[in-house]
Protein backbone atom coordinates (compact mmCIF):
# COMPACT_ATOMS: atom_id res chain seq x y z
CA UNK A 1 0.00 0.00 0.00
CA UNK A 2 1.51 3.43 -0.81
CA UNK A 3 1.10 6.33 2.12
CA UNK A 4 2.39 9.33 2.08
CA UNK A 5 3.95 12.04 4.93
CA UNK A 6 2.50 14.61 4.78
CA UNK A 7 4.61 17.81 6.36
CA UNK A 8 3.37 21.54 7.40
CA UNK A 9 4.55 23.42 4.38
CA UNK A 10 2.10 21.22 2.36
CA UNK A 11 -0.74 21.00 4.32
CA UNK A 12 -0.73 24.88 4.99
CA UNK A 13 -0.08 25.44 1.01
CA UNK A 14 -2.99 22.96 0.08
CA UNK A 15 -5.51 24.82 2.32
CA UNK A 16 -4.45 28.56 1.23
CA UNK A 17 -4.67 27.56 -2.41
CA UNK A 18 -7.69 24.94 -2.73
CA UNK A 19 -10.48 26.52 -0.32
CA UNK A 20 -12.77 23.73 1.30
CA UNK A 21 -15.90 26.05 0.46
CA UNK A 22 -14.91 26.24 -3.46
CA UNK A 23 -13.57 22.66 -3.57
CA UNK A 24 -15.29 20.28 -0.89
CA UNK A 25 -15.14 17.33 -3.44
CA UNK A 26 -11.33 17.43 -2.76
CA UNK A 27 -11.46 18.04 0.73
CA UNK A 28 -13.41 14.88 1.14
CA UNK A 29 -10.87 13.07 -0.91
CA UNK A 30 -8.12 14.42 1.37
CA UNK A 31 -9.85 13.25 4.50
CA UNK A 32 -10.27 10.02 2.95
CA UNK A 33 -6.50 9.59 2.58
CA UNK A 34 -6.09 10.47 6.12
CA UNK A 35 -8.98 8.25 7.46
CA UNK A 36 -7.42 5.22 5.66
CA UNK A 37 -4.22 5.79 7.29
CA UNK A 38 -2.80 6.45 3.49
CA UNK A 39 -1.43 9.69 4.23
CA UNK A 40 -0.40 10.68 7.89
CA UNK A 41 2.04 13.45 9.69
CA UNK A 42 3.81 13.55 12.97
CA UNK A 43 2.88 15.46 15.79
CA UNK A 44 5.42 17.99 15.56
CA UNK A 45 3.32 19.05 12.25
CA UNK A 46 -0.16 19.11 14.47
CA UNK A 47 1.80 21.58 16.51
CA UNK A 48 3.13 23.78 14.04
CA UNK A 49 -0.46 24.44 12.35
CA UNK A 50 -2.19 24.82 15.51
CA UNK A 51 0.70 27.93 16.37
CA UNK A 52 0.40 29.18 12.77
CA UNK A 53 -3.75 29.66 13.37
CA UNK A 54 -6.07 29.68 10.53
CA UNK A 55 -5.56 26.41 9.22
CA UNK A 56 -8.36 24.63 10.80
CA UNK A 57 -9.53 22.57 8.19
CA UNK A 58 -6.64 20.95 8.04
CA UNK A 59 -6.55 20.80 11.31
CA UNK A 60 -9.36 19.25 12.19
CA UNK A 61 -8.87 16.21 9.70
CA UNK A 62 -5.54 15.35 11.49
CA UNK A 63 -7.25 15.21 14.68
CA UNK A 64 -9.78 13.31 13.83
CA UNK A 65 -7.76 10.80 12.17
Amino acid sequence: MIRYVVDSSSLMKFEDQFPKDILPSLWDEVYKLFEECKAFSVRAVYEELEDSQGYGVIIKIISEN
